[in-house]
């Protein structure tokens, strides 16, 4: 479908490198530049950024939880050994 808009566009430049593919789509072969490599790269960076962003959200938030967790194990101990101490029945 975009071939086809391309050939559209500039049908004496384009429609030679037009061929269909094995379920008879219009494919469009096209000399790849510098351009393409760029956005790829971008592409590229944006990922790593985003995977890397994550991963530092992911550690601090089991930093948190493994806080919250010793807090609540301290709180435990500390609840227990009242319990012990005042011989409240369990």
């Amino acid at each position: 479908m975009i071939a086809e808009l391309i050939v559209k566009l500039e049908p004496n430049l384009h429609r030679k490198y037009i061929w269909k593919n094995k379920h008879e789509e219009p494919m469009l072969y096209v000399k790849l530049k510098k351009a393409l490599y760029r956005t790829l790269q971008a592409a590229l960076l944006f990922w790593k950024l985003q995977s890397s962003t994550l991963k530092e959200w992911a550690l601090s938030l089991m930093n948190k939880i493994n806080v919250l967790t010793k807090q609540s194990m301290a709180n435990s101990v500390q609840l227990y050994g009242l319990i012990n101490y005042l011989k409240i029945p369990r």
